[in-house]
């Protein structure tokens, strides 16, 4: 092998086998390349073709644009308006069938001249709740404790009887039991001496006339005598304190009795006064919502009383009948 080389380029040569094999693979490999960018073009093209829209070309000219749009479908109304009755009358006549053609004003039904439920109902619930507040107010009006207030004023009286007949007996010292026991000695005393005075008496019987101790018997049963009429008069006395302190105690227990009923009544009228205050306070508040009651329920009455007025339903707006859900 041999070198050659200039000033610019230093080539190298192969030897004559080797450029040969070379030589015989670069014409095959060429016609390939050929094939494959004559397919490419070719496939290339055609889906560009089925992907492109096609666009038909004409020369501009003068002339005159039209607006209007072809299609098919279903033509409706934009709005609705239903014709309903809010209250349960007859209807005696149509006036309308299916397709017809309205205008406002015009005549529908004719109805039944009567009063329909719903009026009936309200005004049987207003006469009610109307009751109801009348009831009320009888209820408050009699609140007036006249019953309380007489009881009161018969107890006051009994008070004043007790305290009367308490101070006709005056004052006393002695209490019930004190004269109880009181009676019981001037009792046992009256009976001793009643006993001696008896046995002297005896005694004196049996004795004859002329015996010496006739004198001094007689003597002792006179002086038996008056301790015993002392003792009489003692017990009197003493039956006579148990009395008054017996009336004492029973007027005192009569006053007590007196001034306790009177203080009961006293607190229950208090009490009662003071419950119907804070009934009377929450009967204010129902009485209030009451009338509000009847207020609204005047309203809705006056309202379907209005309505039930007059036999003939007019439409409110004009249209195309499509549907007639009633019939006479």
């Amino acid at each position: 092998m041999t070198e050659r080389s200039d000033k610019r380029v230093r080539v190298k040569e192969m030897p004559d086998g080797k450029e040969k094999k070379r030589r015989a693979w670069v014409k095959p490999a060429a016609i390939v390349f050929f094939i494959i960018l004559f397919l490419l073009t070719f496939f290339s093209n055609t889906i560009m073709n089925y992907s492109m829209a096609e666009v038909e070309m004409k020369k501009a000219k003068a002339g005159t644009i039209s607006a209007s749009i072809r299609g098919s479908g279903v033509v409706s109304a934009s709005d609705t308006y239903d014709v309903t009755l809010r209250e349960t009358r007859e209807i005696e006549e149509v006036w309308i069938t299916v397709g017809d053609t309205i205008e406002a004003g015009e005549i529908l039904f004719i109805l039944d001249d009567s009063e329909g439920t719903e009026l009936k109902e309200a005004q049987a619930m207003l006469d009610d709740l109307e009751l109801q507040y009348q009831e009320a107010l009888l209820s408050a009006d009699s609140s007036n404790y006249s019953a309380e207030k007489s009881n009161i004023a018969q107890l006051e009286q009994d008070l004043a009887d007790a305290k009367r007949e308490r101070s006709a007996y005056g004052s006393t010292s002695t209490t019930v039991s004190a004269a109880t026991e009181a009676v019981r000695i001037a009792n046992i005393e009256v009976d001793e001496l009643t006993a001696k005075k008896t046995k002297l008496e005896t005694e004196l019987e049996a004795l004859e006339e002329g015996d010496s101790g006739i004198g001094a018997l007689k003597s002792q049963i006179s002086q038996v005598s008056s301790e015993l009429e002392s003792a009489d008069s003692k017990l009197r006395s003493t039956q006579s304190a148990l009395e008054n302190a017996t009336n004492i105690a029973a007027a005192d227990s009569a006053v007590k009795a007196a001034e306790q009923a009177l203080s009961e009544a006293n607190h229950a009228l208090e009490e009662q006064i003071q419950t119907d205050t804070t009934q009377a306070a929450i009967s204010d508040l129902n009485m209030d919502a009451l009338l509000k009651k009847i207020e609204d329920q005047r309203e809705t009455v006056a309202k379907l009383t209005e309505k039930s007025v007059g036999t003939e339903l007019i439409a409110e707006y004009g249209g195309i009948v499509t549907a007639v859900n009633v019939k006479a």
